[in-house]
C-alpha cells in the first residue's frame, strides 16, 4: 500500500481514495461547479431584474409626473374660466400654487406627489384700470379713481400724467364716464351742444341742427378754450371759456385772471352764457335716451344725470318738467339700466351702479351685493386689445388677431399692428427673439415662445422663463410641474410644461351646424380680413370652412356653390369611412384662383363646431320670468329710436317685452349710437312698410341682440345696416329650442355680423332664403343651417378666429404647449 508522506513522516491514516469514492467526489465537484455557475447566473439575473424593476419604476414615476403636470394645466384653466384664484398666492400679475397629494393617492405604491404652478399675467382678461399718479394716460384711456364716490373717468388728452381725476378743476384732462362727451358723426347736434374731439372741447354754434360736421368745421362749431367745473383764482381765462360755479354756467366775455363769477364785467351767466346743452332746459324736444343733468349738482357729481324715457317737449313743471320731478326721466346711473338686483345671477364683466359708485363683476354669483370685493371691483376693465383711437408708447404691448405686438415707437396712434411694421413688431421678428448668446441689460425687450418679456435684471443665457430676470408682458402663460417620488427616494421625476392661453373662438368657421348644413344653389363662400380693409381685390382669401357634425348623411350638402376654403364633416361608420357630405357637378371646392371642381384634399373628417352657453344663464325666457332681471331700460319706440351712448364705458341695456316688429310709420328705425345690449322677450320681425323696418349700427355703435323667440327679416325690409362694416360689432343671439322659423331673407343691406342659434329645432334650422342676393360678411353658427334654393354668398371674416363676444361664455383654452426638457430652460416654481 502506498503511503502518503508529509514532511518525511509517514501518516497511516492518509491514503488515496477508492475508485467509487473518487467517482462520487467528481459528481460532487460537478454539482458544486454547477451550483457556483447557477449562483453566478442567478446573481446576474437578479441584478438584471432589479435594474429592470428600477427602470420600470422610473417609467411609472415618469408617467405619473406627466399626468400631474397635465392636471396642473387643467387646474390653471379652471381658474381662468371661473376667474377664481382664491386658492392661489397672488403677487402683482403672477399667481402661484402648490398642490400636494396624500401617499394613498396612487394606491399602495406610496408615491409622494405634488403639482407646482405659476401663471404669469393671470388677470390678462380681467385687468383693473385704477388711476395711478405715475402712469401717463392717453386719449380714451379709462380709469377708476379710488375715492368716495368711486367715479370712472376717461382721458381726453395724451400725455396725461399725475392729473388727479377727482381734484382736477377743469375738464382738460379727464371727463366722467359714461356721459356722452365724444363727438359722433351720426348724432344730430343742435345749438349749444358741447362735445370733446381729439382732446379739445367744442360748442355747436350754428342755429341749424346737423350731423356729420367735424368740430374743426368753424361754420358749425366754436372751440372752447377752457371748460371748468369750478372757478380758479389763478387761471387765465380766455374769451368763450366756460366755468361752472354755484350751479350756474358762466361764459367769459373778457380775457382776465382773478375775477370771479358772477362779475358781469367778465362773465355772462345762465341763459346769456349761452347754454351748455347738458343742462336741462324748458322748451326742448327731448327724445328717448337723451341725457341731461340736474343743474343743482356739479357736472362730475354723482346721481345728477337723467335719461329720457319717453319723447316729450320739456316744460316748466308737471310730467314734462325737469328731472327728477318730471315723470319722463329716470336716474341715468341708479335707474333700472344699471341698478344692482339681489335676485339676478351676475356674470363676469357685468356692470352695476350701487350707492354712489360703479362696480364691475369679477366673479359670477347671485345675491352678493357690492361693495363685496370678492365679487365686485370698483375699477373699470382695462383692455389689452389694440384700439385705433388710443395713443401707444414705446414698449406697450397689445393683442390683435390673436397675436401680441410690441410698440417700438412713441406717439403710436391708429397704426394697424399687422401693416404698420415701422411702429409694431410681432413675436416672430428674428431681431427681437431671445438669444442665449446675447448679454441682456435691464429694460431689454425680447420675444420668447410667442410672448413678450421685459428684462428686469442683466443676464446672459437665462431664459425668459426665469421670473427673477424677466417679466412676461400681456399674454397669459402657465407653468405646470408634476413631481413624483418613490417611497425610498430611489426615483424622483419632475415634468414641467409651459402653455400659452387665449380665449376660445366662437366662430372659427364660415358656417357651422351641429346637425346639417345645406347650400341648395350657387353663390360664393370665401374669406377676407376686415382688419386689413374692406372685402375685395387682394383681400379675398381661401380660408372659409363649411362644417357640420351631424351623423346622418349628408352632414354637408354643396349643390353648385363655389367654396374657396374647406369642408369638414364626420366620417361614415363603414369602410372606407369617407366624410359624409355630398356635392353637385357644378360645385367648386378650391384653394386657388384657378381651381375648378372639387379638391378632395380640402375635405376633413374632423369638424370643430364650438357652441358655448348663452347668457343670461338658463336662457332669456327664464331670465325674464325671474324678478328684477336687470335687463335695463324699457324700450320706448317711435318712428326713429336712438339707443346707446357714443364713447360709453359699458354697454347700455334695453329690453322689450313681447314681439318687436319694425315696419310701417309708427315703429320703423332703431339707431344704435353706442355699445348696446338689447333683450327681446319675444320675436324680432323686420318687415316692409312705409318706410321699411331697419336697424342702423352707426360708426360709434355696437349691438348684442338677444331674441327669445324667432328672428324674421323679411324680403322688402331694409334689414340690419352695420355702417361700421365690422362683423364683430353685431351679434344676433337666439337661444330658443322651439321649432319656430328662424329666417333672414332681406338682401337690401349686406349683413356685417354674426348669427348664433345653437338650439333651434325648426326643420330648416336657420333658413336663409331670398329673391334677391343676400351678402353676409361674418359667420353663422346654428344647430341647422339651410340655404333653400338660393345662392349662398357668405364672406368669412378671418379676424373672427380671435374675436370674443358678449352674451356667450367663451372659455379660455391652451393654444400652444410644450415640455421643458432642458434643465437650463425650466422655470423656478413654488
Amino acid at each position: 500500500m502506498l503511503r502518503a508522506r508529509l514532511g518525511g513522516v509517514s501518516d497511516p491514516t492518509l491514503q488515496f481514495p477508492s475508485a467509487s469514492f473518487r467517482l462520487r467526489g467528481s459528481v460532487t465537484l460537478v454539482a458544486l461547479c454547477f451550483v457556483a455557475v447557477l449562483g453566478i447566473g442567478l446573481a446576474s439575473y437578479l441584478a438584471v431584474t432589479n435594474q429592470s424593476m428600477m427602470l420600470s419604476n422610473r417609467s411609472y414615476v415618469t408617467g405619473v409626473s406627466e399626468q400631474l403636470a397635465e392636471t396642473g394645466l387643467e387646474q390653471a384653466l379652471w381658474s381662468f374660466n371661473q376667474n377664481d384664484w382664491s386658492s392661489w398666492t397672488i403677487s402683482g400679475t403672477t399667481a402661484k400654487r402648490t398642490i400636494t397629494f396624500p401617499s394613498t393617492k396612487y394606491g399602495s405604491s406610496g408615491l409622494t406627489t405634488s403639482i407646482n404652478l405659476r401663471v404669469d399675467n393671470y388677470n390678462a382678461y380681467n385687468l383693473s384700470a385704477t388711476w395711478s399718479s405715475t402712469t401717463t394716460y392717453r386719449i380714451n384711456d379709462l380709469v377708476g379713481y379710488n375715492g368716495s364716490p368711486y367715479i370712472w373717468y376717461r382721458s381726453v388728452q395724451n400725455g396725461n400724467l399725475n392729473k388727479n381725476p377727482s381734484t382736477q378743476t377743469d375738464l382738460a384732462w379727464w371727463v366722467p364716464a359714461p356721459v356722452p362727451w365724444v363727438w359722433s358723426s351720426n348724432i344730430t347736434y343742435s345749438q349749444y351742444d358741447v362735445v370733446n374731439y381729439s382732446g379739445i372741447w367744442y360748442r355747436y354754434s350754428n342755429a341749424a341742427s346737423s350731423s356729420g360736421n367735424l368740430p374743426t368745421n368753424t361754420t358749425y362749431w366754436t372751440s372752447i378754450p377752457t371748460l371748468s367745473l369750478s372757478w380758479n383764482n389763478a387761471t387765465a381765462y380766455a374769451v368763450n371759456a366756460f366755468v361752472y360755479s354755484s350751479g350756474v354756467w358762466y361764459r367769459c366775455t373778457t380775457a382776465h385772471t382773478g375775477h370771479a363769477p358772477p362779475n358781469a364785467a367778465y362773465w355772462n351767466p345762465g341763459s346769456a352764457a349761452p347754454y351748455i346743452s347738458w343742462e336741462w332746459r324748458s322748451g326742448i324736444s327731448y327724445l328717448f335716451n337723451d341725457l341731461v343733468y340736474n343743474s343743482s349738482g356739479g357736472m362730475a357729481g354723482v346721481g345728477t344725470w337723467y335719461r329720457c324715457t319717453a319723447d316729450h317737449t320739456s316744460a316748466g313743471s308737471g310730467a314734462n318738467g325737469p328731472p327728477p320731478a318730471g315723470s319722463n326721466w329716470e336716474n341715468a346711473l341708479s335707474g333700472p339700466m344699471w341698478a344692482w338686483s339681489s335676485s339676478y345671477s351676475y356674470n363676469l364683466g357685468d356692470v352695476v351702479y350701487s350707492g354712489s359708485s360703479w362696480y364691475r363683476c369679477i366673479l359670477a354669483h347671485t345675491n352678493q351685493g357690492p361693495p363685496n370685493a370678492t365679487y365686485w371691483s370698483t375699477a373699470p376693465l382695462k383692455s389689452n386689445a389694440w384700439d385705433s383711437g388710443k395713443q401707444y408708447n414705446q414698449y406697450d404691448t397689445v393683442s390683435y388677431n390673436g397675436v401680441w405686438y410690441l410698440s417700438i415707437l412713441n406717439n403710436n396712434t391708429n397704426q394697424n399692428p399687422v401693416t404698420a411694421t415701422t411702429y409694431w413688431v410681432d413675436p416672430t421678428n428674428v431681431s427681437y427673439q431671445w438669444n442665449a448668446a446675447t448679454a441682456y441689460t435691464t429694460s431689454s425687450y425680447v420675444s420668447y415662445g410667442g410672448v413678450w418679456y421685459d428684462c428686469i435684471s442683466a443676464n446672459t443665457n437665462i431664459t425668459p422663463n426665469n421670473a427673477t430676470y424677466w417679466t412676461a408682458l400681456g399674454a397669459p402663460v402657465i407653468y405646470a410641474e408634476g413631481t413624483a417620488t418613490l417611497p425610498n427616494g430611489s426615483a424622483t421625476i419632475k415634468t414641467q410644461l409651459r402653455a400659452r392661453v387665449a380665449q376660445a373662438p366662437l366662430f372659427p368657421n364660415a358656417a357651422a351646424a351641429t346637425t346639417s348644413l345645406t347650400l341648395g344653389a350657387g353663390g360664393t363662400v370665401d374669406s377676407y380680413d376686415s382688419t386689413a380693409g374692406v372685402y375685395g381685390g387682394s383681400n379675398i382669401g381661401y380660408s372659409a370652412v363649411l362644417a357640420a357634425s351631424g351623423t346622418t348623411s349628408p352632414a354637408v350638402t354643396v349643390t353648385s356653390t363655389t367654396v374657396k376654403g374647406y369642408v369638414a364633416a364626420p366620417s361614415a361608420s363603414t369602410t372606407p369611412y369617407a366624410p359624409i357630405w355630398t356635392y353637385g357637378g357644378a360645385a367648386v371646392l378650391t384653394g386657388t384662383a384657378s381651381g375648378i371642381g372639387v379638391d378632395l384634399t380640402r375635405v376633413s373628417r374632423s369638424p370643430y363646431i364650438p357652441q358655448f352657453d348663452t347668457l343670461p344663464s338658463g336662457g332669456l325666457t327664464a331670465a325674464f320670468a325671474a324678478s328684477n332681471f336687470p335687463k335695463g331700460t324699457a324700450l320706448t319706440l317711435s318712428a326713429t329710436t336712438n339707443l346707446g351712448t357714443p364713447g360709453a364705458t359699458t354697454p347700455s341695456r334695453y329690453y322689450y317685452s313681447g314681439n318687436l316688429t319694425l315696419s310701417g310709420s309708427s315703429t320703423t328705425i332703431i339707431n344704435i349710437n353706442g355699445p348696446v345690449i338689447l333683450y327681446i322677450n319675444g320675436d324680432l320681425t323686420m318687415d316692409s312698410g312705409t318706410p321699411n323696418g331697419k336697424i342702423n349700427i352707426n360708426s360709434t355703435g355696437s349691438a348684442e341682440i338677444h331674441i327669445a323667440g324667432r328672428l324674421t327679416v323679411n324680403i322688402g325690409s331694409d334689414g340690419i345696416n352695420n355702417i361700421t362694416q365690422d362683423p364683430k360689432k353685431l351679434i344676433l343671439i337666439c337661444d330658443t329650442s322651439a321649432s319656430s322659423v328662424q329666417n333672414y331673407s332681406d338682401g337690401t343691406s349686406p349683413v356685417y355680423g354674426v348669427i348664433y342659434m345653437p338650439n333651434t329645432t325648426n326643420s330648416s334650422g336657420l333658413s336663409l332664403d331670398t329673391s334677391t342676393t343676400i351678402q353676409i360678411y361674418g359667420a353663422i353658427s346654428a344647430k341647422k343651417i339651410t340655404y333653400s334654393g338660393v345662392d349662398a354668398n357668405l364672406h368669412y371674416d378671418t379676424s373672427l378666429r380671435y374675436a370674443t363676444f358678449g352674451g356667450v361664455e367663451q372659455p379660455c383654452i391652451i393654444t400652444e404647449w410644450r415640455e421643458l426638457t432642458d434643465p437650463a430652460e425650466r422655470a423656478a416654481l413654488p
